[in-house]
């Protein structure tokens, strides 16, 4: 935590309607149609650096950084 660069965020304030509404977009076909569509990547650890490229360049909307090899 006291390492440089490192930022560490959270969520203030929420509350469980929030999330309540969000399971009910997600789960109406109509709604969550949108959402689908949005291109989404899975990478392993060793390939952090190729998920932040790919992000910053608009190849994926959303990279998924697992810890597992």
């Amino acid at each position: 935590m006291n390492k440089k660069h490192l930022d560490v965020r959270g969520c203030w304030g929420s509350d469980f309607s929030h999330f309540y509404r969000g399971v009910q977009i997600m789960t109406d076909p109509v709604r969550s149609e949108a959402w689908s569509l949005l291109k989404l990547e899975r990478y392993d650890l060793s390939q952090a650096n190729e998920a932040l490229a790919d992000v910053a360049t608009g190849k994926v909307i959303k990279a998924i950084i697992t810890p597992q090899a």
